[in-house]
């Protein structure tokens, strides 16, 4: 969904489904659960009213907020905008779990590459450069990450046809069509396994 603003009118352009099972055409209205997305808005936005001198990085992210919401604090540092910017990921104990990336696991003599919520990346080329993967658990809910379309490709990248799909179904935006994606592998001649709530793969 993209809207166009300009001094004469508003214009609304419109591509998909809300939903793969009502068909029903997404528009101007509707709401869309967009996660680390927001991140590039904010960002954009942000570097934006800087530039203009509206907002300073190192404002306090309380100055903005209403006086009834109390912005946390961490180690008894005030958030700054600048955090709210630069943020990475971190474990449940609250310690720094480092940029977000993807990992190749070495067990028993095989080798499982877990890409994560991502997107298809060039990166992924470098993995059989050093590793032959026995199994790529790779997204396929598109919207937030990779679609089954950027799987296969993502399966090219790193050399391996046996992959584990992720990251689908949760909600309505990443329903997907297992026959249609298995189906779509297979004409591949690569392997998606989707596994049920419980069930597990033996390699």
């Amino acid at each position: 969904m993209v809207g166009l603003i300009d001094a004469n009118e508003t214009k609304y352009y419109n591509y998909g489904v809300k939903s793969l099972k009502t068909k029903e055409a997404v528009d101007e209205h509707s709401v869309f659960e967009i996660c680390s997305i927001s991140k590039t808005f904010i960002g954009l936005l942000l570097a934006d009213m800087v530039l203009r001198e509206e907002l300073k990085l190192d404002d306090p992210l309380q100055k903005y907020l209403p006086k009834d919401i109390k912005a946390p604090t961490r180690n008894g540092e005030t958030i700054k905008l600048l955090h709210m910017a630069i943020h990475t990921s971190s474990f449940s104990d609250g310690s720094y779990g480092g940029q977000p990336g993807g990992f190749v696991i070495s067990a028993d003599d095989k080798n499982i590459y877990i890409a994560g919520d991502t997107a298809l990346t060039m990166d992924m080329k470098l993995i059989p450069m050093s590793t032959k993967l026995d199994l790529a658990i790779l997204p396929i809910g598109d919207n937030f990450t990779m679609g089954i379309d950027d799987a296969i490709i993502a399966s090219d990248f790193v050399e391996c046809d046996n992959v584990l799909g992720c990251h689908y179904d949760t909600f309505g935006y990443i329903e997907i069509d297992h026959i249609e994606a298995v189906g779509k592998f297979e004409k591949e001649s690569k392997t998606l396994h989707l596994l049920a709530i419980g069930e597990s793969l033996t390699m």
